[in-house]
C-alpha cells in the first residue's frame, strides 16, 4: 500500500522536532558537494507527495497555519530538490505564492514561529514579479521586527537577500540565472549581469 506523507513529518524534516530549526541549516544552506545526496534524500521521502501536492491532492492541509507552510514548503523549497536543473523546479512556484499570500490575508503567518515564518514567505522571493518582491521585502522587514533576539540576525540575513532578490526583478523583470533552464534568450545585460555573479566570492 502507497504510503504518503502526513504534513507534520515534512515540518519535522525541514525544522526539526521542536519546529525552531534547530540543526537543520546544514539542509537548508547544502554546500554544492552536500547538495546532491539532500536533494535524493528528499527525493526519495517525499518525492511521491510533491506529485500529490502539485496534483491538488494535499489542499486541505492548507486550512491550518503549520499544514500551509508544509504545503509551501513542498511546492516552493523541496521542487528545488526533487527537480533540481529541470524546468519542474519553478513549475510550483505561482501555487505556492498564492498560498502564501492567502495565508497572509487569513493571518496563518503570524501563528508560526520566526523560522518558519521565513520560509512562509519564501515563494514572494522567488517570484518574477515586482508586486510580489516589494511585498517580500515588506514581509521580511516586518519579520526582522518581530523576531527574538535569537533569530534576529538571521532574519536580517534573509532580508538582505530579499532585497537583492527585489533589486534583481526591478533591474530585469525576471532571474538572469533562470534563463537558459527556461530556454529564455539572455540579454547583453543581463549576460554581463551572470558573468560578474559566477566570479563574486562563494
Amino acid at each position: 500500500m502507497e504510503r504518503w506523507a502526513e504534513s507534520v513529518e515534512i515540518l519535522e524534516y525541514w525544522f526539526g522536532p521542536d519546529g525552531d530549526g534547530t540543526g537543520r541549516s546544514h539542509i537548508w544552506f547544502a554546500s554544492a558537494d552536500a547538495r546532491p545526496a539532500i536533494d535524493d534524500e528528499i527525493r526519495a521521502q517525499f518525492g511521491r507527495d510533491w506529485e500529490l501536492a502539485a496534483e491538488g491532492r494535499h489542499d486541505e492541509w492548507a486550512v491550518t497555519a503549520r499544514g500551509r507552510l508544509a504545503l509551501i514548503l513542498l511546492l516552493d523549497q523541496f521542487s528545488r530538490s526533487i527537480h533540481r536543473d529541470t524546468r519542474l523546479a519553478y513549475s510550483q512556484d505561482p501555487r505556492a505564492q498564492r498560498l502564501c499570500i492567502e495565508g497572509i490575508e487569513r493571518g496563518l503567518d503570524r501563528r508560526l514561529m520566526a523560522i518558519q515564518r521565513w520560509f512562509f514567505y519564501m515563494p514572494l522571493m522567488h517570484a518574477e514579479d515586482l508586486d510580489l518582491q516589494e511585498r517580500s521585502v515588506h514581509c521580511f522587514r516586518q519579520l526582522c521586527e518581530d523576531a527574538p533576539e535569537a533569530y534576529r540576525k538571521s532574519c536580517e540575513s534573509a532580508l538582505e537577500h530579499a532585497l537583492q532578490h527585489r533589486d534583481d526583478i526591478r533591474r530585469f523583470g525576471r532571474f538572469p540565472y533562470r534563463n537558459e533552464l527556461l530556454g529564455r534568450a539572455s540579454t547583453g545585460a543581463e549576460l554581463r549581469y551572470l558573468a560578474d555573479r559566477s566570479r563574486a566570492p562563494g
